[in-house]
Protein backbone atom coordinates (compact mmCIF):
# COMPACT_ATOMS: atom_id res chain seq x y z
CA UNK A 1 0.00 0.00 0.00
CA UNK A 2 0.74 3.27 -0.55
CA UNK A 3 -1.11 6.66 0.33
CA UNK A 4 -3.45 4.70 1.46
CA UNK A 5 -4.36 2.76 -1.92
CA UNK A 6 -3.46 -0.78 -2.90
CA UNK A 7 -0.36 -0.88 -5.45
CA UNK A 8 0.56 -5.15 -5.93
CA UNK A 9 0.69 -7.65 -4.14
CA UNK A 10 3.36 -10.47 -4.64
CA UNK A 11 3.20 -14.30 -3.05
CA UNK A 12 6.58 -15.94 -3.01
CA UNK A 13 7.13 -19.62 -1.94
CA UNK A 14 10.74 -20.37 -1.32
CA UNK A 15 11.68 -16.87 -2.89
CA UNK A 16 10.36 -18.03 -5.92
CA UNK A 17 7.79 -15.76 -7.04
CA UNK A 18 4.59 -17.31 -7.66
CA UNK A 19 1.79 -14.55 -8.85
CA UNK A 20 1.69 -11.06 -8.68
CA UNK A 21 -1.30 -8.72 -8.81
CA UNK A 22 -1.31 -4.78 -9.80
CA UNK A 23 -3.97 -2.32 -9.14
CA UNK A 24 -5.50 -2.09 -12.81
CA UNK A 25 -6.24 1.60 -11.48
CA UNK A 26 -2.94 2.12 -11.75
CA UNK A 27 -2.36 0.73 -15.27
CA UNK A 28 -5.46 1.90 -17.18
CA UNK A 29 -6.73 4.31 -15.12
CA UNK A 30 -9.91 2.85 -14.66
CA UNK A 31 -11.01 0.52 -11.56
CA UNK A 32 -11.53 -3.39 -12.27
CA UNK A 33 -15.49 -2.41 -11.51
CA UNK A 34 -15.32 -0.20 -14.62
CA UNK A 35 -13.37 -2.18 -16.58
CA UNK A 36 -15.46 -4.84 -16.40
CA UNK A 37 -18.50 -2.46 -16.69
CA UNK A 38 -16.93 -0.54 -19.60
CA UNK A 39 -16.03 -3.82 -22.11
CA UNK A 40 -19.42 -5.58 -20.93
CA UNK A 41 -17.50 -8.58 -20.38
CA UNK A 42 -19.34 -11.97 -18.48
CA UNK A 43 -17.56 -11.62 -15.13
CA UNK A 44 -18.09 -8.74 -12.89
CA UNK A 45 -16.82 -7.36 -10.03
CA UNK A 46 -18.09 -8.76 -6.97
CA UNK A 47 -18.55 -7.12 -3.88
CA UNK A 48 -16.34 -7.03 -0.99
CA UNK A 49 -16.11 -6.73 2.71
CA UNK A 50 -13.10 -4.82 3.05
CA UNK A 51 -13.58 -3.13 6.24
CA UNK A 52 -14.36 -6.45 7.69
CA UNK A 53 -11.65 -9.15 6.52
CA UNK A 54 -8.49 -9.21 8.72
CA UNK A 55 -5.92 -11.87 9.97
CA UNK A 56 -8.33 -12.69 12.69
CA UNK A 57 -11.42 -13.27 10.61
CA UNK A 58 -9.85 -15.13 7.38
CA UNK A 59 -11.05 -18.56 8.98
CA UNK A 60 -14.17 -17.25 10.02
CA UNK A 61 -17.45 -19.30 9.22
CA UNK A 62 -20.77 -18.10 10.67
CA UNK A 63 -23.59 -15.44 9.92
CA UNK A 64 -22.51 -12.84 6.84
CA UNK A 65 -20.77 -9.69 7.93
CA UNK A 66 -23.05 -6.57 8.44
CA UNK A 67 -24.03 -4.87 5.45
CA UNK A 68 -22.03 -1.15 6.85
CA UNK A 69 -18.23 -3.56 6.09
CA UNK A 70 -19.63 -3.92 2.43
CA UNK A 71 -19.96 -0.13 1.70
CA UNK A 72 -16.99 2.29 0.75
CA UNK A 73 -17.07 5.84 1.50
CA UNK A 74 -14.15 6.50 -0.19
CA UNK A 75 -15.43 5.09 -3.63
CA UNK A 76 -19.66 5.36 -3.20
CA UNK A 77 -20.54 4.32 -6.62
CA UNK A 78 -19.03 0.90 -5.87
CA UNK A 79 -21.19 0.18 -2.94
CA UNK A 80 -23.71 -3.10 -3.06
CA UNK A 81 -27.59 -1.89 -2.51
CA UNK A 82 -28.84 -3.10 0.73
CA UNK A 83 -31.16 -5.50 -1.24
CA UNK A 84 -28.45 -6.95 -3.53
CA UNK A 85 -26.57 -7.84 -0.10
CA UNK A 86 -29.85 -9.32 1.40
CA UNK A 87 -29.85 -11.36 -1.90
CA UNK A 88 -26.14 -11.86 -3.64
CA UNK A 89 -24.33 -12.46 0.12
CA UNK A 90 -24.86 -16.08 1.42
CA UNK A 91 -26.22 -16.26 4.74
CA UNK A 92 -23.52 -18.83 6.10
CA UNK A 93 -20.01 -16.86 5.45
CA UNK A 94 -16.84 -18.65 5.06
CA UNK A 95 -14.20 -15.88 4.74
CA UNK A 96 -11.42 -18.46 3.33
CA UNK A 97 -14.13 -19.56 0.50
CA UNK A 98 -15.20 -16.45 -0.07
CA UNK A 99 -11.68 -15.00 -0.48
CA UNK A 100 -10.72 -17.64 -3.12
CA UNK A 101 -14.11 -17.25 -5.11
CA UNK A 102 -13.62 -13.30 -4.70
CA UNK A 103 -10.11 -13.56 -6.18
CA UNK A 104 -11.42 -16.24 -8.77
CA UNK A 105 -13.93 -13.27 -10.33
CA UNK A 106 -11.12 -10.56 -10.23
CA UNK A 107 -8.59 -12.69 -11.90
CA UNK A 108 -11.32 -13.60 -14.59
CA UNK A 109 -13.03 -10.01 -14.90
CA UNK A 110 -9.31 -9.35 -15.50
CA UNK A 111 -8.49 -11.70 -18.02
CA UNK A 112 -12.10 -11.19 -19.87
CA UNK A 113 -11.25 -7.44 -20.15
CA UNK A 114 -7.87 -7.83 -21.56
CA UNK A 115 -9.21 -9.65 -24.38
CA UNK A 116 -11.94 -7.26 -24.73
CA UNK A 117 -9.01 -4.73 -25.23
CA UNK A 118 -7.50 -6.64 -27.75
CA UNK A 119 -10.28 -7.68 -29.83
CA UNK A 120 -10.43 -3.78 -30.15
CA UNK A 121 -7.41 -3.55 -32.07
Amino acid sequence: MKDRQFKQVKCYINDELIFSIQCSYNKTGLSLRNLARHFKVDTQKGHWPHKWVTEETLHYIGPKPAYEFFTNQLSAGNNISKEQWEVDIPQLWDTWAMTQNYLRGDVKATWESILAVTNLA
